[in-house]
């Protein structure tokens, strides 16, 4: 069982490191870090502006030959200039970040990075400067940036392979000593290196917090739909499916708060089958089970979504009606009466046997002078049901 699990843990850490390594941000991934991808930018292309205007305050002002700083300040401006546009160009597009922003950004830096070729050309004697600073560029946007470790690694590996050469070259034609320029090469290749890391560290733990989200978000909703499962199966009786004592009486006193509000009566119902007692103990209590879900059927192909059925006892049952008017509540329980005197149920374990099902009904109407108290009502349609039952029983009582 260890060689699985073993086996199980390398692969997942095999992915892990190729997605980090090796892989560009998914849309989702995109999309749920949308607004710290936006304000990276802001921030991003913001500091590279506002260094680049206070060295040439501070700086590229004081070069003595007029020549020399006018060209320096001009390419300076570039650095100024194409972070700005990025971000004007890309302000309507961010609003909905795509998978494609790296692109932007990537070339952004890459230009960026080669514009200080012509400034050590331009410029000769700030050579070591210029270097660093092109360095200082990527590490900064290497760890400001939303960016993959993968595209720092491309723009990483141009650095080394062409922009140092080049400078290198720089270099030597304009007469620095080898030892400085190993000192230089050697502080590149370190802040360059620290720039990959960080960034590498950087995305590593902006995954495990993405991984961590996606997990407890996922946790939410299942904790979500169980809750919402348990409710419902508070609220249901088991047999029928129907709502339960515990749900109608919370169903009457929203209904009752509605009917107060709009002026608009409603009905209350208790139905109570007749003799299942009997049936129990004649048949068996599956027999009266079957008579009970029967009922119950009758009971939902007669009323509609926005009526509420309820079982709160063995046999009995409770409907709260919609909006409804007198003689169509006296017309829905004589049609429920009637039907349920019609049903022939055949006993489950000798088909050749069947019995008959009739229910005492009582019903009341509740309008604005009635009490809207449920035990209260309650009361006053357990005594029609009592005068049902004496008067012979498959009787449907609505009272005054």
């Amino acid at each position: 069982m260890k060689k699985p699990k073993r086996q199980f843990a390398a692969k997942r850490y095999l992915n892990r490191f190729r997605y980090l390594f090796f892989g560009f941000y998914q849309s989702e991934f995109i999309r749920s870090n949308s607004k710290d991808i936006r304000d990276s930018i802001l921030i991003g292309t913001t500091l590279i502006s506002l260094s680049s205007i206070i060295q040439i305050l501070l700086l590229d002002y004081s070069i003595l030959d007029d020549s020399i700083r006018n060209r320096v300040i001009l390419i300076r401006t570039s650095f100024i200039i194409l972070p700005v546009f990025l971000y004007l160009y890309l302000k309507k597009p961010l609003l909905v970040i795509n998978r494609f922003f790296g692109n932007y950004l990537t070339g952004l830096i890459v230009l960026l990075l080669f514009l200080h070729l012509p400034l050590m050309l331009v410029d000769p004697s700030n050579h070591s400067y210029y270097l660093l600073n092109s360095s200082i560029i990527l590490l900064g946007c290497s760890v400001i940036l939303w960016m993959e470790p993968i595209r720092i690694g491309y723009i990483a590996l141009g650095y080394i392979f062409f922009l140092i050469p080049m400078s290198i070259n720089i270099a030597e034609d304009l007469g620095f000593s080898p030892q400085i320029i190993v000192q230089n090469i050697l502080l590149i290749f370190i802040i360059v290196s620290i720039s990959f890391i960080a960034n590498t560290m950087i995305n590593y733990w902006r995954f495990e917090d993405y991984r961590s989200n996606k997990r407890l978000k996922k946790t939410l909703k299942n904790l979500k739909l169980t809750t919402e499962k348990i409710r419902i199966i508070s609220h249901k009786d088991s047999l029928t499916d129907l709502y339960n004592r515990r749900y109608l009486l919370e169903a009457f006193e929203t209904r009752a708060k509605q009917s107060s509000m709009e002026d608009l009566p409603f009905g209350i119902v208790i139905l109570d089958l007749d003799h299942l007692k009997k049936i129990n103990d004649q048949y068996g209590h599956i027999q009266g089970d079957r008579s009970i879900l029967e009922f119950s059927e009758i009971l939902k192909r007669n009323t509609n979504s926005k009526d509420i059925i309820a079982r709160i006892g063995g046999d009995e049952f409770c409907l709260i009606t919609d909006w409804i008017k007198k003689e169509d509540l006296a017309r829905l329980i004589e049609k429920i009466r009637y039907e349920i005197s019609l049903i022939k149920i055949t006993v489950y374990n000798n088909p050749e046997l069947s019995h008959g099902l009739t229910a005492s009904i009582g019903a009341i109407l509740v309008n604005e002078k009635q009490v809207r108290n449920f035990d209260v009502l309650y009361h006053s349609i357990d005594e029609a049901l009592y005068r049902a039952k004496i008067e012979g029983r498959n009787k449907a009582i609505l009272l005054d």
